[in-house]
């Protein structure tokens, strides 16, 4: 009782500390546990600027945030995010300055294989991401493995591994893109098809092995790989190298590969793009900060993601724990791999196969007196705030 007093205590002096805080701000629209707090820290001391970071669990939930009328000064989407603001409406946001970047030089600094991409992108499509958002991580879609358990010939069926559930326990990323992706390719069809028929073979193609068995991860990866829960998952690049990582470190007996399949796969790039509400002389030092090279190599001390620049991608490389990480930090765009694009008829179609598939999916049991303890616990501290604001308004 003692311990619980005292961490409400420390709740209310830290509200009250949080409240008297008038420094000017950074607000960031970004995913959960996507910058360090180191970084954010650095620029704080720097330059007196607190920085407020919203999180959201999907690049839809926060183009949802940006149209309800959210006011951010930066957010941080993934490229057909960001290219569906700026073709639904380009007043969301505000185009980059590059002449006000100069810690960054975007012809000369950007990782190799990541400035031939975004150039290629140019010219396919005429569509230049670069005007709109810099830089932040980029990556590869692959499936992440127990080398020990999962034999080298299913290896090479790719894609395949993911309808072997009366074989091995596999997982796909609970993502629609993600995951459809994963069967169009393997069907031979574009991940950005807005054919219905091809959505409804690669639906098809996922309702097979989800009858063998499958489960459906997120960032609840990190626990039930190195747990053994399951012996391959779809994964990011640099989760996967995060998770690899912490086997190693740990000294966990699991022997653990990673591997993009022959078929194609998911290249992407994430991006920190301006709103329109953006204080641009905060968002500008902020910007020039995290593409620094100082700011950029803080910013990868505990996120295991390609970086943009090449000069700290290549300090990534040299201090990897292992060489299965160190090839992680090189993502090869190959000519079956692809860019997830912005297509309003595609989305819905892979949004509605995916829910459609969805329904039969379970979560994990909700634990009762994890409900108790939660409930107990915030009409507590619920109860206790209110008598310090009744005490405080008595004072007066």
């Amino acid at each position: 009782m003692k311990r619980l007093f005292l961490v409400l205590i420390l709740f209310l002096f830290v509200q009250s500390v949080v409240a008297c805080d008038k420094r000017p701000e950074v607000k960031i629209l970004a995913p959960g546990e996507y910058m360090t707090e180191e970084t954010i820290k650095a620029f704080s001391k720097k330059h007196g600027i607190k920085v407020v970071i919203d999180e959201f669990a999907s690049n839809e939930e926060a183009i949802t945030f940006i149209k309800s009328g959210a006011e951010y000064d930066l957010i941080l989407p993934s490229e057909y995010a960001l290219e569906q603001l700026i073709v639904e409406n380009p007043e969301y946001l505000k185009k980059v300055d590059w002449n006000k970047i100069t810690t960054f030089n975007k012809e000369t600094d950007l990782s190799n294989g990541l400035d031939e991409l975004l150039n290629n992108l140019k010219v396919d499509s005429g569509f230049d991401l670069l005007e709109y958002g810099v830089p932040y991580f980029w990556g590869s879609v692959g499936l992440l493995y127990n080398s020990e358990v999962v034999a080298p010939e299913d290896v090479q069926q790719g894609w395949e591994l993911l309808r072997m559930g009366d074989k091995y326990n596999v997982a796909f990323y609970d993502s629609s893109r993600d995951a459809l992706m994963t069967a169009l390719v393997t069907l031979g069809y574009s991940m950005n098809t807005n054919n219905e028929e091809e959505v409804n073979a690669a639906k098809a193609w996922i309702e097979v092995g989800a009858k063998k068995g499958v489960g459906y991860l997120t960032d609840d990866i990190f626990d039930e790989i190195p747990n053994k829960n399951y012996d391959v998952a779809m994964a990011y690049s640099g989760d996967a190298a995060e998770i690899i990582y912490r086997v190693y470190d740990e000294e966990i007996d699991l022997q653990l590969d990673f591997v993009t399949p022959e078929v194609g796969t998911n290249i992407w790039i994430d991006f920190l793009a301006i709103h329109s509400s953006a204080n641009e002389e905060n968002v500008y030092k902020f910007l020039n900060h995290i593409l620094s090279y100082d700011g950029a190599l803080e910013n990868t001390r505990s996120l295991f993601y390609a970086s943009p620049r090449e000069d700290v991608r290549q300090g990534q490389i040299r201090t990897a724990s292992t060489e299965r990480i160190k090839e992680l930090y090189t993502i090869d765009f190959r000519e079956q791999d692809e860019i997830f694009r912005f297509d309003p008829v595609s989305k819905e179609l892979i949004d509605n196969a995916w829910n459609s598939i969805g329904v039969r999916r379970q979560g994990k049991p909700i634990n009762l007196s994890t409900i108790i303890i939660t409930v107990v616990g915030g009409v507590l501290v619920v109860g206790v705030i209110a008598t310090f604001i009744i005490v405080r308004r008595k004072r007066r």
